[in-house]
This record gives C-alpha cells, structure tokens and sequence, in this order.
C-alpha cells in the first residue's frame, strides 16, 4: 500500500511538472509532438555547469538537461622574484582570466658600490652610489674645492724686462701677475736732491801694500771709519784674460776682495762692489756678471753692483754698441736680485755712450775731479747719485802716501735694499 501510494504521488508531481514546463515553454503545445528537437551543447566553465539545450524546431519549446558540474580553475603558476624596491611574489593565472598573488616577499634593498670622486681646484668632490643590482645611483657626500695651490717664478725686474711672478697650479691652470716695472725700482742715474747722504772710497789692489812674499798687506777698515767714511766699494774683478804679449792668465777675481770684504763688514762699513770688464760682445758681458754673481755668492750689499766701462780697448765700438754691454751686464745682475748700476766717468758719458738712454736706464757713479768738493750744478747738470770727485785723497790713518778716491752718495742706498729686498736682503 505505501509502494502503490508513493508512486501514485510520483506520478502526480511528473505529470504536473511536465505540464508546468509546457505552460511555460509554449503558448499552444498542444498540437505539437515535439519530435523535431535539436540539442545544443554548452560545455561546463571553471565556474559554471555544461548543459545540452534542447529545442523543438517547431513550436520553439526547450528545456536544459544532462547537467555537468563546473570542471574548476587550472592554474598556472609564474614566480617573480624581489628585487631591491619591488616585493616579490607567485602568481597564479586561469586561461578564464581569474588570477591571484600570494607567497609575497619583501623588496631586497639596494647593493651600493661606492666611486669616491676627489675634489680639484676648481670643482666639487663627491662619492657616487651605483647599485650593482639595479644600476640605480645618486650621489652625495660633496666636498668643496680645494682651491689653486700655487708654486712662484719671480722675474725680476730689469732695465731690458719688467718683473712679474708667474704663478702655475698642478691642474694646469696658470697666469702672470704681480708685474713690477723697471722704473719702479731703479730710478736712473740722477739723485733726488743734492744732499751729501754718506762718504766713502774704493778700493782695489792697488790701494794694499805689496809684501815681500808677493801678498797683499790687509787695509784697516777700522782707520778707514774712524776717518769718518761709512761705505767702501770693493772692486770684485775684471774680466778673465790672457796678456796678449806673455800668455799669462790675467783678471778674474780681485786677490783682495775676500779679504777686504770680511774686514770692511767687521769694521761696519757699508759695502759695495764693481766689476772692470775688458769684454766686447754682449754674451761675453753676461759671462762677466755670472762671474760676479758666482763670487758673490749670497753675500749682502748696501751699494750697487757697479759695471765699469772705460777701458780704452773698447773705444772703437759705436755708442749703440758700448750701450749694449752696459744693459748686458746689469740687465743679469738685476735678474738675480742684486742692484745693478753703472760706473763711468765725463768722457765715456759724453763721447762713447748714448748718454739719454744710459742715464734713464741706470743708476750711475760718476767719475769727475773737480778739485773740490763742491758738486757744480752749473757745469755737472743735476746731481748724479753717486760722485767720485777725486783719486788722490790720502786717509792720514792708513797712510800718507797711499792715494784713495773718494766719493760722495746723495742716494740712501743701505735703506733701499732693505726696502726692495736686493743685494742679499
């Protein structure tokens, strides 16, 4: 009895399915036998059931059977590492579209290798960051420049260059500065006014007793200033030479020039030199004051370098000529820092020299004896700076045979070396 009831009931709820499915799906079906039906096949998706959807060709009724459960994702799977700012992570894609990331990773950060760039004279330093991963880089740490270290060559000012003080830099950078003119320093031959500054002699071998060795006796430079003379100009040497009737070796360093150096300074006298050349060309002139220079050595002067030229051999060369050898000599003796000047007397001046040019050039000690000691203004023009107005003055002290040349100063010269720093200052 419960079989036969629970089939009755199936029954019933078929047949009103069926015909619910037949009210839905057409609106008269009743005519039609539905047996012209096409099927149509719609494949299961990862997410959504297949089915087969069939249709009747006739009155258009279908209905959907043969189910098919969802077939689910297929995944494939890409990693991605981390590197230094990017997170890392696996990716998981369907053919359908739908994918997702997990397994995430932090970034790595930065590998720096550091490039330390030096500061120069004129440019920044700094140190470069470069990562050796990504090739990302910066930089920082900047220095400031370190500014032209500079090392000097100082030309010093001649009658024939002016000074300058060339400064040159390691990096290449360099300039010319600091230019000092001829006329700064050495004011020519003409002294600014007529007051006598000091007193002194000259000195050579000639004015030493010979002994019977053949030495030269020493002077007493202690007399000399006791005498009342503050300076002595102490003949250096002449030209080296051989005699042209023996072949002897003549000139070269004056025999008593070391001598009376050393006593002259004890003594505290001021000191000057002069050099007598028997030279005719302009290179042989410049030998001559290398020469000067070299026995010199570092030794300080409070009166010029004196070139003196009047040696009757060099008579027959022309005025242009004879001016050369003066601005030869000196021009190499004011290189080297000590004063330059030039000793002649009013014959050499008027007849052989370019008398303009030697007086604007130089300094000049000027040989003329007057017999007194009065300087003429009338018949000697201006003041020259330094006067050797005799030869034959006699130093009672020394002796009264023993003829001096005396001389005047109008220019002070102790105080300009200092001033300038020349002749050993």
């Amino acid at each position: 009895m419960k079989l036969k009831n629970i089939i009755l009931i199936a029954s019933v709820t078929v047949i009103s399915f069926l015909f619910c499915m037949y009210l839905i799906s057409c609106d008269d079906y009743s005519s039609c036998t539905h047996k012209n039906m096409t099927a149509t096949v719609i494949d299961p998706t990862c997410e959504n059931e297949g089915y087969t959807d069939r249709t009747c060709m006739s009155c258009n009724f279908s209905y959907k059977s043969e189910f098919v459960a969802p077939t689910g994702h297929t995944l494939t799977v890409n990693e991605t590492a981390p590197d230094c700012v990017n997170e890392g992570f696996t990716h998981y894609e369907c053919a359908c579209g739908y994918s997702f990331n997990t397994d995430t990773k932090a970034p790595l950060g930065h590998s720096f290798v550091k490039t330390d760039h030096l500061p120069t004279c004129t440019l920044h330093g700094y140190t470069d960051y470069s990562c050796s991963v990504c090739k990302f880089s910066f930089s920082s740490d900047f220095l400031a420049p370190t500014g032209h270290n500079f090392s000097t060559v100082t030309t010093n000012p001649t009658c024939s260059v002016t000074g300058f003080t060339h400064y040159s830099c390691g990096c290449g950078y360099e300039y010319m500065g600091d230019f000092v003119h001829y006329s700064d320093i050495f004011k020519g031959a003409y002294a600014e006014n007529g007051e006598i500054l000091a007193k002194g002699i000259d000195v050579s071998k000639w004015n030493h007793e010979v002994l019977d060795d053949g030495s030269y006796a020493p002077l007493d430079f202690n007399k000399v200033k006791k005498a009342g003379f503050e300076f002595v100009i102490l003949k250096i040497g002449s030209t080296p030479r051989l005699s042209a009737t023996t072949g002897e070796a003549l000139g070269g360093i004056e025999p008593t020039f070391e001598a009376d150096y050393a006593a002259a300074k004890a003594a505290g006298l001021d000191v000057g030199v002069y050099f007598y050349t028997y030279s005719s060309t302009v290179a042989d002139t410049k030998a001559d004051a290398e020469l000067v220079l070299g026995w010199l050595g570092n030794r300080k002067l409070e009166y010029p370098v004196y070139f003196d030229l009047e040696d009757p051999s060099l008579m027959s060369m022309s005025r242009d000529d004879l001016t050369d050898l003066c601005i030869s000599f000196i021009s190499e003796i004011q290189n080297a820092k000590y004063y330059g000047a030039l000793y002649t007397n009013n014959n050499w001046l008027v007849s052989y020299l370019q008398s303009d040019k030697v007086t604007f050039l130089f300094d000049i000690w000027y040989a003329r004896y007057a017999g007194t000691e009065e300087w003429d203004t009338e018949k000697f023009g201006e003041h020259m700076c330094m006067w050797q107005y005799t030869q034959t003055g006699i130093i009672p002290e020394i002796s009264d045979t023993t003829n001096f040349d005396f001389n005047f100063v109008y220019k002070d010269y102790p105080s300009l070396m200092k001033e300038i720093g020349y002749n050993g200052y």
